[in-house]
């Protein structure tokens, strides 16, 4: 737990046994703990290579979405992952990350296992692009967080400035009107010579400032809104489900409402009199339209391959694919947003589309539990075949990299040891594993009970018997009561 999952060095474990008063029981010095270490991952990469080919011989064929990433340390590593489980296939050094070198790395981390590649996500890279199209024949889908990503980090920048010069401006003509009405009220205590001024018409010009100013920041803050709430729209969107409606929808109109999301960030950018740059990183956005409205299309064409493998009554299709689907679809999304409103809207989704597949008369109460089972199985794994973000890749890397931090390093085998953790100790809130979600059953023997099985017991401290200090200079043992006293005494600093 300290070692590999907590990544704590020698001295903070060592630290840890003297803190729990075990420091006497068992050995703790660096060199132990380090032989510990290196014969703990040991014994876990040798379990995790086992345990991963036990279970592949029982596993069904299963589709997988495949999730592809670099992130980079002192060498690169090549991140691939199940994206609908969180399981990890490849995780590995590399010198190189093209197209040829991301297929050695796939066909590595696919050995053994019945899988099937039905389509590859990722960023734009040029590689990633020909590893799919090219070298394993599947479609290509485009991330959705790294074509938000470009348009926020190509706008929210401009925009906050615009902000916080509008802020400023009110700031300072709010002092102004301050600073008129105060001096009004100087002049009436003690009026001076002459004509008076005009007051009136300076605090008219003064408020007119104030609401110049307020008016440009309300102006500021709604334009950095809006433009929030546009690429925001793109993930509400881009859904083979419409989520205000429950109902399936079509390539067509997923690419409709994508492009009337863009049109309302250019809107944003000429009202907000954003330059080149901003309007640059929302072009270069826009050019993914296709790829985005392909996946749904890619998605539907999937659905019904799917479909055609199946001998069963019209209407049974049917309600599988504009009921079920949809259904599983909503709730899917419901588990990963965390926005309370739109939770409560998608519930109520989810209440119509329970209560129109549980209709007492309707057709999925004759069914046999048996088909039902089955039919619940297929529409989710046809929910499971969209995928349009690798944001699982990107945390696993952030937590590699943490560990990178912390370890000052990886080694190839503590890279691999964080890969059998993560596939097959980490739970997610319903208490499943990634393995679990990947090979459809947890190992016969976890790895906490196995490690106690085969590492030997903590060895027992050396005892050593103390010797003490050599007095060198023959005046005994000096503390610093001494040279307080001697200060005090020859210099006359205060004591105590």
């Amino acid at each position: 737990v300290f070692g590999l999952m907590g990544g704590c060095g020698p001295s903070q474990q060592r630290f840890f046994l003297q803190m729990i008063g075990l420091n006497s029981l068992v050995a703790c010095s660096d060199t132990t703990l380090r032989t510990q270490m290196r014969r703990l991952q040991d014994a876990v990469v040798s379990w995790g290579e086992c345990t991963r080919s036990e279970l592949a011989k029982t596993m069904p064929l299963r589709n997988v979405s495949l999730g592809v990433d670099e992130t980079f340390f002192a060498k690169m590593v090549l991140v691939g992952m199940d994206v609908s489980a969180g399981f990890i296939l490849l995780e590995k050094y590399s010198e190189r990350r093209d197209a040829q070198t991301w297929q050695k790395a796939v066909e590595s981390g696919k050995e053994g296992l019945k899988i099937n590649v039905v389509q590859v996500v990722g960023d734009q890279a040029k590689a990633l692009c020909a590893l799919a199209r090219d070298r394993l024949g599947v479609a290509k889908i485009e991330d959705l967080w790294h074509g938000q990503n470009a348009i926020t980090r190509g706008t929210a920048g401009a925009l906050v400035a615009k902000e916080e010069a509008a802020r400023r401006e009110l700031e300072k003509a709010s002092e102004e009107r301050e600073h008129v009405s105060k001096s009004k009220e100087e002049y009436l205590r003690q009026p001076g010579r002459g004509h008076p001024p005009n007051w009136s018409a300076r605090e008219t010009q003064a408020q007119k400032r104030v609401d110049a100013a307020d008016s440009a920041l309300t102006s500021a803050t709604q334009h950095r809104d809006s433009l929030r709430q546009a690429v925001c729209e793109l993930g509400n969107v881009l859904h083979p489900v419409d989520l205000k409606t429950g109902e399936l929808q079509n390539a067509g109109k997923v690419e409709k409402e994508l492009k009337g999301a863009f049109d309302k960030m250019d809107q944003v950018i000429q009202d907000a009199g954003l330059g080149e740059r901003s309007q640059a990183a929302v072009n270069k956005a826009r050019r993914l339209i296709p790829s985005w409205v392909a996946s749904i299309k890619h998605w539907h064409e999937m659905v019904e391959a799917n479909f055609s493998d199946l001998v069963l009554p019209a209407e049974t299709l049917m309600l599988l694919k504009l009921v079920l689907i949809p259904l599983l679809y909503v709730n899917r999304i419901i588990g990963q947003a965390n926005d309370t409103v739109k939770i409560k809207a998608l519930q109520v989704i989810q209440k119509q589309l329970r209560a129109k597949l549980l209709d007492p008369q309707g057709l999925w109460r004759t069914l046999p539990t048996d088909l039902r089972r089955t039919l619940q199985a297929v529409a989710q794994d046809c929910v499971d075949l969209f995928q349009r973000s690798t944001g699982c890749v990107e945390g696993r890397n952030g937590v590699l990299s943490l560990h990178q931090h912390q370890m000052r390093g990886l080694n190839p085998k503590l890279l691999a040891s964080l890969t059998v953790i993560h596939n097959f100790v980490i739970v997610r809130s319903d208490g499943s594993t990634a393995a679990m979600r990947f090979f459809g059953r947890e190992p016969d023997q976890p790895l906490f009970e196995h490690l106690c099985q085969v590492l030997p017991p903590p060895a027992r401290p050396r005892k050593r018997a103390r010797q003490p200090k050599e007095d060198i200079l023959g005046v005994g043992s000096v503390s610093y009561t001494h040279l307080d006293v001697y200060k005090r005494q020859e210099y006359g600093c205060p004591g105590g």
